[in-house]
């Protein structure tokens, strides 16, 4: 009998010596998830990129992942949030959160949740950009269905609008602030401002043109797509045409122009009006674009960032309605119908 019991206690010993070994020792317990907060891109005066990473899921399977933010410290499940369902595996995520408000803090958490419960990543935060007073107009350079449809990007001003009659002994300075959506466009036609045969305010093989019925001059167009002013010059005075880009004088010729009538052809911003159709887009942004009777400029000079008017305007498009599809004269004669060109907020540094 003590023969057995001692035999039965060595097997006893050595099974729980056995189970206590083996039984747990690739055995992983729940526990919370393990989220962290990466970074923040993309950001603009109303939405920003966020980035993620789901480090651990807890042996759970994730009932919901994401990302929750505020305009205030230590954000929660409780202010807003986008979240991604559920999952069992790790990985990146992001997404871009639109509706910002301009010039605003934010602070950002990711965020996983499992049956345990709810765990943040690390707290990040960061600024969107500031909504300028300046706006412009944009317009994207695209031909619908390859043709000169009406519905290209453009402005129409009118058949009446200003300069549509050129006087013989008139001065006029055509000048606009211009943002090209391309550093070089080769063999491209592409109109800032025009009527068709009667005067051109446009770039043309990568230059910069000023014409006048059958006057012209150029000067290379700067090979990059920051904003310049650009400004051309009918100086009757003196008898010249002159291009200036960024308040610099470019060049200088000789003013062999005359009187030109109305032709009743459109004055269009952004394109050619030729009656038939819309051609020759300008691809890029516009804003400030002025139309006087006087010659404003004989030597380089500082280009202002906004006009007001004068005795001597014929028409001022600030292009910052932001909104709608009239851009406003701030003379009050010529107001356009914009079709297709969308309004875009400048960034204020």
């Amino acid at each position: 009998m003590r023969i057995k019991t001692f035999i039965l206690l060595i097997s006893l010993s050595t099974f729980y010596s056995c189970a206590k070994e083996y039984s747990c020792e690739d055995c992983i317990p729940p526990s919370p998830p393990e989220v962290k907060t990466v970074q923040i891109t993309d950001i603009t005066i109303n939405s920003a990129r966020f980035h993620g990473e789901l480090i651990k899921t807890g042996n759970l399977l994730i009932t919901e992942f994401g990302f929750c933010w505020a305009s205030h410290p230590i954000p929660t499940l409780g202010d807003n949030k986008i979240g991604f369902g559920q999952t069992d595996s790790l990985q990146s995520f992001d997404s871009l959160q639109n509706g910002l408000s301009p010039n605003t803090i934010y602070y950002l958490r990711a965020f996983a949740t499992n049956s345990i419960g709810t765990v943040y990543g690390q707290e990040l935060s960061f600024k969107t950009e500031v909504l300028c007073r300046d706006t412009s107009l944009h317009f994207d350079g695209i031909y619908i269905n390859n043709t000169g449809s009406f519905n290209n990007d453009h402005v129409d001003i009118g058949a009446n609008g200003p300069m549509s009659v050129i006087g013989t002994n008139l001065s006029y300075t055509i000048e606009a602030w211009v943002k090209r959506g391309h550093v070089s466009y080769p063999n491209g036609l592409e109109r800032i401002y025009s009527k068709d045969n009667v005067f051109q305010f446009r770039v043309v093989n990568d230059n910069f043109i000023g014409e006048i019925g059958s006057a012209s001059i150029q000067t290379p167009y700067p090979a990059d797509t920051f904003w310049h002013h650009l400004a051309f010059v009918r100086d009757k005075s003196s008898n010249t045409l002159k291009l200036f880009i960024d308040g610099q004088l470019k060049v200088t010729a000789a003013d062999i122009s005359g009187a030109v009538s109305n032709n009743g052809s459109m004055v269009c911003i952004g394109a050619r009006n030729n009656g038939g159709g819309i051609y020759e887009l300008w691809t890029g942004n516009l804003k400030y674009l002025r139309v006087s009777n006087v010659a404003r400029y004989s030597n380089s000079f500082i280009a202002a960032q906004r006009y007001s008017t004068d005795v001597n305007t014929l028409a001022i498009w600030p292009c910052n309605d932001a909104s709608g599809n009239v851009l406003k004269d701030i003379s009050g004669n010529n107001d356009g119908g914009i079709t297709n060109a969308e309004w875009r907020f400048g960034v204020c540094y």
